[in-house]
């Protein structure tokens, strides 16, 4: 039986992994707490949003 940590890294997200320069903006724009809460889908729209390539 496998625990909690050894599952996490089999992930795999239902959205596109994007450079680490994308993630910044958006932790900004909504901020570490509502963070926690945003689904990929949402994630994603805030940094195609954001417009940085």
């Amino acid at each position: 039986m496998r625990n909690d940590a050894e599952e996490w890294h089999r992930y795999i997200p239902d959205w596109e992994v994007r450079k680490q320069r994308h993630y910044y903006p958006v932790l900004i724009q909504v901020g570490i707490d509502k963070l926690q809460d945003v689904s990929g889908e949402a994630f994603t729209e805030v940094v195609e949003g954001l417009d940085i390539r």
